[in-house]
């Protein structure tokens, strides 16, 4: 059975990860794409290499390049993956700072839509 990926929405209807997404070149934004949708098939079992662990949010992965593009998630109830943060990966490690925005993303959405 398949997860389901739902794009965070803020409290004024604009969906962050969908806007990065939007943003990309057409090749980037398929690649993206694809990747969320392997996300969405193989779930808890999606190979280390394209997802890491990062305190409540998870970390999924892609390169187009010399680029590292980034979307952060967490798992949801009902096998849903909820899309948090997106960003292009410029540092050795995850920058505090975007971890931050996912997180807190997390908490306004369960807040508003608890499990």
């Amino acid at each position: 059975m398949n997860w389901t990926i739902e794009f965070y929405v803020d409290s004024k209807g604009s969906s962050p990860v969908e806007d990065f997404i939007k943003g990309q070149e057409a090749k980037v934004r398929a690649k993206l794409l694809r990747t969320i949708d392997l996300l969405e098939e193989f779930g808890l079992q999606m190979p280390d290499t394209w997802v890491d662990k990062l305190n409540d949010v998870w970390e999924l992965k892609e390169r187009f390049g010399t680029e590292r593009y980034r979307i952060l998630y967490f798992t949801h109830t009902g096998r849903k993956f909820i899309m948090l943060h997106a960003f292009v990966k410029k540092t050795p490690k995850t920058p505090k700072a975007e971890i931050l925005v996912a997180e807190n993303r997390r908490k306004d959405y369960l807040k508003r839509f608890p499990k």
